[in-house]
Formats: C-alpha cells, sequence, structure tokens
C-alpha cells in the first residue's frame, strides 16, 4: 500500500535533485546578472562579506580534492552504520 507512494516520493526527490543541480543554475546565471553600475547598499555588502568568507573554503577544498573527497564518502556511508541507533530492536517489554 505504501510501496508506491514510497516510489513516486523517490522519484520526484531525484528528479528534483536533477532539477536544481541544472536548470536552476543556467537559468539564474542567465536571468540574475549583476549590473555595471550598481549602488552601495546593505544586500551588496551582506554577499561581499559572505563571498570574503567563503572564497578561502572553496581554495582549501579545491587544493585538497582527495582529502575532502574521502572525508565526504565516509560521512555518507557512516550513516548506514549507525542508521538504527536510537530504534528499538526488539518488542520484548
Amino acid at each position: 500500500m505504501f510501496k508506491p507512494m514510497a516510489y513516486v516520493l523517490i522519484f520526484a526527490m531525484i528528479g528534483v535533485i536533477i532539477l536544481c543541480f541544472t536548470y536552476v543554475p543556467a537559468i539564474s546565471a542567465l536571468i540574475l546578472k549583476p549590473n555595471k553600475n550598481e549602488k552601495k547598499n546593505v544586500s551588496s555588502k551582506i554577499m561581499k562579506a559572505v563571498n570574503r568568507a567563503y572564497e578561502p573554503v572553496i581554495k582549501f577544498a579545491m587544493k585538497r580534492k582527495m582529502p575532502v573527497l574521502l572525508s565526504t564518502v565516509v560521512l555518507f556511508f557512516s550513516h548506514f552504520l549507525f542508521y538504527k541507533n536510537g530504534q528499538r530492536v526488539s518488542s520484548s517489554a
């Protein structure tokens, strides 16, 4: 009874993931181009601060690709090791 609904949910999630990694960045790059004569306002200052904080993290990750990739894989697979934590194993109570 719940299996078809679960399949629909999973396929919808996969479709949304594909959409958010392909279509949304392409369309936003076309639509959200910065203005040449941009005024200094609060949002531009916030975005500059975010970029200043984010750029060193990206440079660090790009210089050390293998450790970043390995830590990502380890974190992903550790979910499968500990997914039953906090669940009841037997119902003898």
